[in-house]
């Protein structure tokens, strides 16, 4: 399926629609019922043949889709956290340190000073630890 097809290649402006997939491969039957659903959300719609096919993504200001806009709107209307992006983490192109560093960044599993703090509370650092001649740390614990 060609995804820049305009939507009246795709679509009768009949009622009930009929539609004209023609998908690579044999659906399973999740994606089966997501299809169903789709197309019961898009029977509602109303297509007008006397306007022309315009493609707009309306959760942001100029129409065109970024990935900060459909965060923004997925964790707005979602009850549950964001799923955290492992495909992207594992399979993109940069070192494995930054692969990692960002996958323990992500389960909380660096010792920032905040879990410092909550794991153990004698040991974090304090922003008043150090004292204005640098000696601070050093005469404290000395």
């Amino acid at each position: 399926m060609d995804k820049n097809a305009p939507i009246s290649s795709i679509i009768g402006y009949s009622r009930p629609f009929s539609w004209n997939f023609n998908f690579r491969r044999n659906l399973s039957d999740s994606e089966i019922e997501d299809l169903e659903g789709l197309m019961r959300s898009l029977d509602r719609l109303h297509i007008s043949p006397l306007v022309p096919d315009k493609r707009s993504w309306s959760l942001s200001p100029l129409g065109l889709f970024t990935v900060k806009s459909f965060f923004l709107a997925l964790s707005q209307y979602s009850e549950s956290p964001p799923v955290f992006p492992t495909k992207f983490v594992w399979n993109s192109q940069v070192p494995f340190k930054v692969k990692s560093f960002v996958w323990l960044v992500a389960h909380k599993k660096v010792n920032t000073n905040d879990l410092l703090q909550l794991r153990r509370p004698h040991k974090a650092l304090s922003p008043d630890i150090f004292s204005k001649d640098g000696l601070g740390f050093l005469k404290e614990y000395l």
